[in-house]
C-alpha cells in the first residue's frame, strides 16, 4: 500500500504539469489561422462583413443592371427584393456582432 501510495503521488505533479502546458497551448493561436506569426482570428468576423458589403457593392451595381437587361424584368421590381434580402443578410451579421449568440450565461453554465 505504501508503494501505491508513492506512485500516486509521483502521478500527481506530472498531471498538475499536463493541465499547466495544455492551459498554455490553448492560449497560444493554432496554427491553422496564423499568417507568417501573426494571429488571424481577429480578423475574421471583420473580412467577412467586408466582403459580403463589397460582393452586394458588385451586385447591385454591376450584376443587378446586366441581369435587367437580358431578362427584361423590372429594375425596380429585381432591385427591390434583392435589396430585402441583402438588408436581412446585413441585420442578421450586426445582430451575430452584438448579441453574440449561443454564448451561456455564467448561471446556465453552472446548472
Amino acid at each position: 500500500s505504501k508503494q501505491a501510495l508513492n506512485l500516486t503521488a509521483q502521478k500527481e505533479p506530472q498531471t498538475e504539469e499536463r493541465s499547466e502546458d495544455s492551459e498554455e497551448e490553448e492560449k497560444r493561436p493554432s496554427e491553422e489561422y496564423t499568417c507568417y506569426g501573426v494571429d488571424l482570428k481577429p480578423f475574421l468576423p471583420l473580412t467577412l462583413a467586408l466582403s459580403t458589403v463589397i460582393g452586394g457593392a458588385c451586385f447591385f451595381v454591376l450584376q443587378l443592371p446586366m441581369l435587367c437587361r437580358l431578362t427584361s424584368i423590372s429594375s425596380s421590381f429585381l432591385f427591390s427584393g434583392c435589396a430585402f434580402v441583402y438588408t436581412v443578410t446585413l441585420a442578421c451579421m450586426v445582430y451575430a456582432a452584438f448579441a453574440d449568440p449561443g454564448q451561456l450565461n455564467e448561471e446556465k453554465k453552472n446548472t
